[in-house]
Formats: C-alpha cells, structure tokens, sequence
C-alpha cells in the first residue's frame, strides 16, 4: 500500500471515531441497531462497550496506519537531498612557474624584433671579423719570409698585389666597425626597452637591499624604482640616487 494512500486512511479512521462519537445515537439506530440484532444472541452485548470498541478500534486502526507511513531517521537520512557543506580545504602553496633570469639573459625579454635585429648585426660582425683575418693572412703569406729587420725591404714600395690587400683589409675593418657601431646602437635600444617594461609593470624583478644588515628578504623591486635604476656589473646589480639592490633576477608578469 502506497505511502499516500496509508496517509489518507488514517485520516479518515481518526474522522470516523470523532463522527462515531458524535453521531452516536443516530448510528447506533441506523447501524449497530440492526447489526447487534443479528450478532446479540452469540454475544452478551453492552451500548457502552459497543460505543468504546468501535471507537477505538477506529482510532487505533488510525495510528497503525498513521505508524506506518512514518519515515525512518536513518532511511531519511538516505533519501533527503545532501546540502553542501563548507570543509576547511588546506590552502596550497602557490607554484611559480615563471622563468627567472639573470645577468645578461635578461636582455631575451625585450621585444623580439629588436633582438632578432641584434642577432643580424652580431652574425655581420662576425663575418667581417673572418674577413679581416683572412686578408691579414694572405698579407702574411705574400710577405714571405720577409725579415722585419730587412730595412730595404720594408722601405721599398708595396707590390700592387700588397697595395690590394692593404686596401681590402682597410675596407673589411671599416665595415666591422660600423656594424659594430649599428649593434652597440641596438644594444642600447634592447637596454631602454628592458627599463621601459620594468618601470611599466609589464616586467617585474627582485632582489636584495643594499647593504644586507638585517634586513635578507629576497623582495620584489617596485616598479618606478627602473626610473632611476641602471643595471650594474652584469646585470647582477641596480643601482642609483641612493638605492642599490643585488642578486638581481628578471621576469615576465604571467
């Protein structure tokens, strides 16, 4: 018998015990009158004891049924949706996953333009470097054996042959010097730029307060310091107006 169902006969039990006691005379007329005649010679009846009985059969008959449709603790337990419960989660250490870096490296996080710029200019440097020591070599070589204490030899007027490789060596050293000059140039660039993000924010550094004396935290730099900061000996130190930081590390916000 379904739960609702058992709710509805109680209900209507406890309803039929109130109207049996109320309706009594008019039942008992209609009703028990007739029924008591029929059953009256097998059992010694009682007007009183029949009002009782009937009562609280119905009664009980009420709560039985009422009884049953009660809900266990534990089986309600089961049953009743879980509302969330706030736990105490243990707060993780926060991971920094960032790449921290110093000394020179810290020019690989300007923009890339200007550093793929650097990186021409570094392997052109290069080449005229090899040519410069190409031509001192074939120099040496059509010298031969030359003596520099050969005072004739030295004072005599160079071969053609030398006069070209004097002249393509002065134009080789010429060249290095002024791709040498372009890349200082950039440098300077990739320099401005490294300062510029670290005043903006864009990068962030840490370091050490100079001198140490007690105080050894490792803390971040604030970024408008970079308006007076200039790195110092390999970019492992900051300094300027006053404020000095060592043990210098630089990276990217996120």
């Amino acid at each position: 018998m379904g739960w609702t169902v058992r709710r509805i006969l109680a209900l209507f039990a406890f309803l039929a015990s109130g109207l049996n006691v109320y309706f009594w005379e008019f039942i008992r007329e209609r009703i028990y009158s007739r029924i008591w005649e029929m059953i009256d010679p097998l059992l010694p009846s009682s007007d009183v004891m029949a009002r009782a009985a009937i009562t609280a059969a119905l009664f009980a008959t009420g709560a039985m049924l009422l009884w049953r449709t009660r809900v266990p603790a534990a089986q309600a337990a089961r049953t009743s949706p879980e509302l969330p419960q706030a736990r105490h989660q243990p707060s993780s250490p926060i991971v920094d996953n960032r790449e921290w870096l110093s000394g020179y490296e810290i020019w690989r996080l300007a923009d890339p333009e200007m550093l793929k710029i650097a990186d021409n200019f570094e392997v052109e440097v290069r080449r005229t470097l090899q040519d410069v020591a190409e031509i001192e070599n074939e120099r040496r070589a059509l010298q031969g054996g030359l003596s520099r204490f050969d005072l004739a030899a030295l004072n005599a007027t160079p071969s053609p042959a030398m006069e070209a490789l004097q002249q393509s060596a002065l134009e080789a050293a010429q060249r290095n010097y002024a791709v040498e000059r372009q890349l200082m140039a950039t440098n300077e660039k990739i320099t401005e730029n490294i300062y510029g993000k670290l005043a903006s924010g864009e990068l962030i550094a840490k370091g050490f307060h100079h001198p140490l004396g007690n105080n050894r935290d490792y803390v971040e730099i604030p970024s408008h310091e970079w308006n007076i900061l200039r790195f110092k000996v390999g970019n492992k130190e900051a300094e300027g107006q006053g404020i000095k930081y060592v043990g210098i590390t630089v990276a990217k916000v996120r």
